[in-house]
């Protein structure tokens, strides 16, 4: 026991060391200016935990400052965008404590913010290019509380009050993606869009998972796909089409194909229908040749006589019964 947890810290340093080496392999130099405005060496630096900043270029182009005291980061972590002074975002810390992030944009122009309360309790807030307001959002333990939504005209669009309402999705040139339906602190329903703006998926939510029934549709409105969930898994009957005519149906039972599966042509007409188990196939796979079937039988995904399914059946059901 004793030689594998050796084993398994050594292997630990191997992996921290060579992530180190791969973060250092991406630095040009790395400055560390005392408070009071006069260079440190690193060795000096790291030992008396001096007031100041620790200025880092990359190979990337970009500059990273930190600002420290008494060896941890207090105050703002700032950095550029690659080969360029302007500032892509900063951080604000309090004693080591991430308290704040700004994002910008190229042209210095925030585009994103969050304000951290606690490690469970925070705000975000998003601009468009412009700089009129986009996104204004509180979470709890990662659900949302409270949230205002503008569109590019800077009018509100919707809302979400105590975990209630509806939470519309823009793009930075205004372009609806989304809309989201809260209810009781809970996602209950979302509806996206093509760029023509027509539907291109409905689906219903519980628990942050998909429950119940998800809708896809093409650019042109012909279905694509009518699938039904429980708790993120497929289950029950699933529709696809093709120009919007039914080529396939399918059962699933806890995201694995159960029961049967027909094959349509011009929507109408079963030119196949297999039966599954389980995920395996699992009874009569029937072809419609002209008009005619054509039956094969498979016991659980393999391929035997008629007579050897019934014998087989009859067998795992005694079986049962026995237990």
């Amino acid at each position: 026991m004793r030689h594998k947890k050796a084993i398994l810290l050594s292997l630990v340093g191997i992996f921290s060391a060579s992530c180190m080496d791969h973060h250092e392999a991406n630095v040009i130099s790395k400055r560390y200016i005392h408070r009071y405005g006069y260079d440190v060496a690193e060795r000096e630096w790291n030992s008396e935990n001096y007031p100041g900043q620790v200025i880092t270029t990359k190979k990337n182009g970009q500059t990273i400052a930190e600002t420290y005291e008494d060896g941890i980061l207090h105050g703002n972590k700032t950095t550029s965008y690659p080969h360029s002074q302007s500032v892509q975002s900063v951080e604000k810390y309090h004693r080591g404590i991430l308290k704040s992030i700004i994002t910008y944009n190229i042209k210095g122009y925030p585009e994103t913010q969050k304000d951290i309360l606690s490690p469970t309790h925070y705000f975000t807030s998003a601009w468009y290019p412009s700089g009129s307001p986009k996104v204004k959002e509180e979470f709890r333990e990662e659900v949302l509380i409270n949230g205002e939504y503008f569109n590019l005209t800077n009018q509100k669009d919707s809302f979400v009050k105590n975990g209630t309402g509806e939470k519309c999705i823009r793009n930075q040139v205004g372009d609806l993606l989304a809309k989201e339906i809260y209810s009781n602190y809970d996602i209950i329903y979302k509806e996206t869009f093509h760029p023509n703006k027509s539907t291109a998926s409905t689906a219903e939510y519980k628990n942050k998972e998909l429950h119940g029934t998800k809708k896809s549709f093409a650019i042109t409105g012909e279905p694509i796909c009518v699938e039904n969930f429980y708790h993120n898994k497929k289950d029950g009957q699933s529709t696809y089409y093709q120009n919007g005519s039914k080529y396939l149906e399918v059962t699933f039972k806890n995201n694995l194909k159960d029961g049967p599966e027909r094959h349509y042509v011009d929507g109408q007409e079963v030119i196949q229908e297999i039966y599954w188990k389980e995920g395996r196939k699992h009874g009569e796979n029937i072809i419609f040749c002209d008009g005619a079937p054509k039956t094969s039988w498979y016991y659980d995904d393999t391929k035997v006589s008629k007579k050897q399914f019934v014998e087989l059946s009859q067998q795992t059901e005694y079986f049962t019964a026995m237990q």
